[in-house]
C-alpha cells in the first residue's frame, strides 16, 4: 500500500468501527477489501466506501449498532474563473463559500476545503469527520448540518436495499 491508501484504509476503519459490535466477534479479524473502478473525485469516492463497506458487513450477517453512512462536501468560492483550465484554482479571499455535496473532480480543482462525515443515522452519531482546507467555523457547521441531511436520505436507500436482499 502507498502512503494515501493506508490513511485512506484507517479513515475507513476509524468511520466504520464505532457501529460494528467487535465485542460479539473476540480474537476475530474482519478484512474489508474495496476497489475502486472509476472515481470522480477523492472525497465522494471515500463516502462512498464507506457507505457500501457498512452494508457490507451488515449484509454479511456482521452485527451492528448501526448502519454508516457516508458523505463529502466541498467549500468552493462564489467567483469562479470563467475559464475553466487543469491549473485554475480558488482565489483566496472570498466571503461567500457555497457547499458542494458529493464535489466532482472538476469542482475539486476550486474548493478552499471538504469535509467528509461518517454517520450513524439512528444513532443520531457521527463516527468520523475528515476536514481538510481552510474554512470558517459557520462553513463546517453548515457543511455537517448539509451531510448529517443528506446521510439520513442515504441510509433509507441502504436499509432498503438490506431488505430487498433477504
Amino acid at each position: 500500500q502507498d502512503p494515501q491508501e493506508k490513511e485512506l484504509s484507517q479513515v475507513l476503519s476509524q468511520a466504520l468501527t464505532p457501529a460494528v459490535r467487535l465485542d460479539l466477534l473476540p480474537k476475530s479479524a474482519i478484512d474489508i477489501y474495496i476497489t475502486v473502478l472509476e472515481s470522480d473525485g477523492w472525497g465522494s469516492c471515500l463516502a462512498a466506501a464507506i457507505t457500501a463497506a457498512s452494508v457490507a458487513l451488515a449484509h454479511a450477517g456482521i452485527e451492528m449498532l448501526d448502519l454508516v453512512a457516508g458523505c463529502s462536501a466541498a467549500y468552493i468560492p462564489t467567483e469562479l474563473p470563467r475559464s475553466i483550465s487543469s491549473s485554475a484554482s480558488p482565489s483566496p479571499g472570498n466571503s461567500t463559500i457555497h457547499i458542494f455535496l458529493d464535489a466532482d473532480l472538476e469542482e475539486e480543482k476550486y474548493e478552499q476545503g471538504a469535509i467528509v462525515l461518517a454517520y450513524m443515522p439512528s444513532l443520531n452519531e457521527v463516527t468520523h469527520v475528515l476536514q481538510s482546507g481552510k474554512a470558517e467555523g459557520s462553513t463546517i457547521s453548515r457543511s455537517v448540518e448539509h451531510c448529517v441531511e443528506a446521510c439520513n436520505k442515504i441510509y433509507a436507500v441502504m436499509h432498503h436495499a438490506l431488505l430487498e436482499s433477504i
